[in-house]
């Protein structure tokens, strides 16, 4: 039965006659109707503005956040200087930052004594300043002249967790501010 076209049948409902015809020529009808696009549109119309506020939240985030996790990520960049010490001599690794607190340095000790961290800015070993610097422009460290510094190899901090904590506060509204705090095993978190 080769070369016979399927053929089918179906009832003309205008002339009520059957009407035999190959299936090739039988007309298809597709489409959408009206309220079905209404009820696609819609609906396409409400996710997205459930997704909106959404997106803008997480891509907007808090600056202040924004801000303390880009200067704890700079002190734990000190950290692993300290882990992994570039100058053999440098007995301990940290931070300085600055006496505006726009400006935070890596710095190196590589003096013998053993410093404190609640000693006198004066009574403590000098640190040499190395090339990195995080220099902020919305917002500031509130401890001005503060030095961090974590001791080579072991990347413990110098101090107690007290006395190893940073402030971040927003320029344009300083009631916003983050917490920067490092524990005694020299973890970064942010609060």
């Amino acid at each position: 039965m080769q070369g016979v076209l399927p053929v089918i049948m179906w009832q003309d409902r205008r002339k009520k006659s059957k009407v035999f015809a190959p299936t090739f020529l039988r007309a298809k009808v597709w489409g959408v109707t009206l309220i079905e696009l209404i009820v696609a549109i819609s609906i396409s119309l409400l996710l997205i503005g459930v997704s909106i506020p959404i997106f803008v939240r997480e891509a907007g985030g808090k600056p202040v956040e924004k801000e303390a996790q880009s200067v704890a990520s700079f002190v734990d960049r000190a950290r692993n200087y300290a882990f992994h010490p570039e100058d053999a001599s440098a007995n301990y690794y940290g931070i300085q930052v600055s006496a505006d607190g726009k400006k935070i340095t890596i710095v190196k000790n590589i003096s013998t004594a053993t410093p404190t961290a609640s000693a006198t800015p004066s009574a403590r070993p000098s640190v040499v300043p190395t090339s990195e610097e995080l220099i902020l422009v919305n917002s500031n460290i509130t401890q001005q002249g503060k030095t961090i510094l974590f001791k080579a190899f072991s990347g413990e901090p110098i101090g107690e967790p007290a006395d190893n904590t940073l402030e971040v506060k927003m320029n344009k509204d300083p009631s916003k501010k983050a917490s920067i705090e490092i524990n005694k095993a020299g973890n970064v978190n942010v609060h």
